[in-house]
């Protein structure tokens, strides 16, 4: 158990408020960006005063950094295997942001879908047309109102 006395304890009902793992992957898209042809020093330790070391010391333990002593100084770039964590990294935000449309999108085809049953309905039972024009501009009006409400929140 020594190996983990630096290590913070966090209780199950306290896990919604960890921001570490936004971090961890901001760092590593950032030493992504750079392999193989750069080294970077102290990143982790710039970001985590407290425990970068030792986060530098559990990647490489783990084959996620590659560690070398170049002049003095420890640098440290991405392996093989921390390239595929971070490929990997950016494969979960596409797959978040593909989610958030595809439920927007559902959202806004039911919006769509509904106001043309009532145009339909409008036109079957021939309630007065220019009744229906005006619920036809309202439609029109409120699918522009979604549409830039989703094109806003993006």
């Amino acid at each position: 158990m020594d190996k983990y006395k630096n290590e913070e304890w966090v209780p199950g009902w306290d896990i919604e408020n960890i921001e570490d793992f936004k971090l961890f992957k901001k760092i590593m898209l950032k030493l992504l960006k750079g392999y193989p042809k750069r080294f970077y020093q102290k990143i982790f330790e710039y970001y985590e005063e407290k425990y970068g070391k030792d986060i530098v010391q559990t990647l490489k333990d783990h084959g996620i950094l590659d560690v070398f002593e170049i002049k003095g100084n420890n640098v440290y770039r991405l392996s093989a295997k921390g390239v595929d964590l971070a490929i990997s990294m950016i494969n979960l935000d596409y797959s978040e942001k593909i989610e958030k449309y595809a439920k927007e999108t559902n959202i806004f085809t039911k919006l769509i879908g509904s106001l043309t049953g009532v145009i339909i309905l409008l036109n079957f039972i021939q309630i007065v047309p220019a009744l229906t024009l005006t619920f036809s501009l309202i439609i029109i009006l409120l699918v522009l109102i979604t549409f830039k409400e989703l094109n806003a929140r993006n």
